[in-house]
Formats: C-alpha cells, sequence, structure tokens
C-alpha cells in the first residue's frame, strides 16, 4: 500500500512539474520586468499598423503590479493584474507634453486606451500579442 502511495505521489509530482516550474505564455519570466517595444496595432476591421519607431510606444508589466507606458514622450502608468493569460490594466494617467512625431496613424494614438481594460497576452518568440475587442497590440523585446 506505501508502495503504491508513493508511486501515485511521484506520478502526481512529476504532472505537476511543469505547471509549478515552467515557462508559460504568461510567466513573470516571459512578460514580467520586461520593456516591450510596440511593432504593430491593428483596430478592428483595419490593416495593422507598422510602427516605424517602437522605442516611442514602450509597454512595462512590473512585478510589483505597476504598469508603465511611453507614447512617443508622455509617461503613462497604472495598475495591472495577470490571471493566467488574462491581463487587466487600469486606467492610465498620462503625461500630456506636445511631441514632435512622425507617427501621426491614429491608431498609434490610441495606444493607451487600447492597452487599458482585460485582454489576452500571449508571448511567444516573436514577442508579446495583447487582444481585446478593441484591437490587438504586437510587441518585440
Amino acid at each position: 500500500m506505501v508502495k503504491g502511495t508513493m508511486r501515485a505521489a511521484a506520478v502526481l509530482a512529476v504532472a505537476l512539474l511543469p505547471v509549478a516550474c515552467g515557462d508559460g505564455p504568461t510567466s513573470p519570466s516571459g512578460l514580467v520586468d520586461t520593456e516591450w517595444r510596440l511593432a504593430s496595432v491593428e483596430l478592428p476591421g483595419a490593416a495593422p499598423v507598422t510602427v516605424t519607431r517602437p522605442d516611442r510606444f514602450t509597454l512595462r508589466l512590473g512585478a510589483d503590479g505597476a504598469a508603465s507606458a511611453l507614447v512617443v514622450c508622455n509617461s503613462c502608468g497604472g495598475r495591472y493584474e495577470l490571471a493566467g493569460d488574462r491581463l487587466t490594466v487600469s486606467r492610465l494617467a498620462c503625461t500630456l507634453a506636445f511631441c514632435v512625431t512622425n507617427e501621426d496613424a491614429p491608431a498609434l494614438a490610441s495606444f493607451p486606451s487600447l492597452l487599458e481594460g482585460a485582454s489576452v497576452a500571449a508571448t511567444d518568440a516573436a514577442g508579446l500579442t495583447i487582444r481585446s475587442e478593441r484591437g490587438t497590440l504586437r510587441f518585440v523585446r
């Protein structure tokens, strides 16, 4: 009886190991504490808009629950929660400096509002994708 119980415990431990130690699509090592640079924005019913200066549109999700973004020359900040692949970002407070930019696409102006609210986040070799009914944001490291 003890031998069977030990075997069952060992099988369970091996089965749970990838969950406990794995690098899933939204695990902290894959998503949190990384500066993500915006590569493209796709609004519903529109073609994707490629960002020519990804360094001017960034996102960082801190291990402390802080969300921060750079929008051309303005900084935005708020809070986020991550549960599995569900990412929820609070309303972001942004500075309102006048920024000179070549990026005049309306899709890029909506970048902060596309981050806010509930979304699905996934990382892969290409980067980070955040999807919601509001649109799709694709980021690179």
